[in-house]
Order: structure tokens, then C-alpha cells, then sequence
């Protein structure tokens, strides 16, 4: 049971069913109501596999990122392992003039 106070509403308490449903009360005395779920949530939608070797390949190599991207996923190298540095130095990129911008950290 969680117990959750709005700022302005009313105090709730809430109770989650391991059926995925959940029921409220608003008042400590009162008994519990199943909260209903909204209408789309209810249909249920056949999950769909990709068969990988039967589905078309689209592109032939990795597409590009802008430059402005690139160096920001750069910057990332600061707070990551040096393991996954070559990673990112390999992105495909476009890159305006000449490729100064990859950053060593």
C-alpha cells in the first residue's frame, strides 16, 4: 500500500494487485476502488518478431551524424571508460572542411 498526499488534493492511498491492476480509496476507512484503465490500454497487441535474415537490408553502411553531434558524443569520452573512446572516434560523421574535431581525453 503506498500512501501519496497531494499538494493541493486529497491524501490517497493506493494498492498494487499482482494482476497488473490497481485499486484507490481517498479516505483511510473507505474500501479500496479498482482504478479503471484507460480504454486503449485494455487491447491487448500480438507482439511481432523481424526475423533477421529474412528482413530487407535497408542501408548499406551506417548513415552519417552532423558534425554538431559528433563532437558532442566527443565530449561524452570525458566521463567514459577509454575502452569505448575508439568507439565513438569511428562514427561516421559529416564533417565541414577539415576533420580536426575528434578530442582526446
Amino acid at each position: 500500500m503506498a500512501h501519496t498526499r497531494g499538494e493541493n488534493g486529497p491524501t490517497c492511498f493506493k494498492q498494487k494487485y499482482s494482476d497488473n491492476t490497481i485499486s484507490f480509496k481517498l479516505d483511510f476507512d473507505d474500501d479500496y476502488t479498482p482504478l479503471l484503465r484507460p480504454r486503449h490500454a485494455i487491447r491487448s497487441i500480438a507482439p511481432t518478431t523481424v526475423n533477421q535474415s529474412t528482413a530487407p537490408t535497408m542501408y548499406k553502411e551506417s548513415l552519417p551524424i552532423k558534425g554538431k553531434k559528433f563532437v558532442h558524443l566527443q565530449q561524452l569520452k570525458k566521463v567514459l571508460l577509454p575502452d569505448h573512446h575508439r568507439f565513438y572516434d569511428s562514427l561516421r560523421h559529416i564533417c565541414k572542411g577539415q576533420c580536426i574535431h575528434l578530442i582526446e581525453f
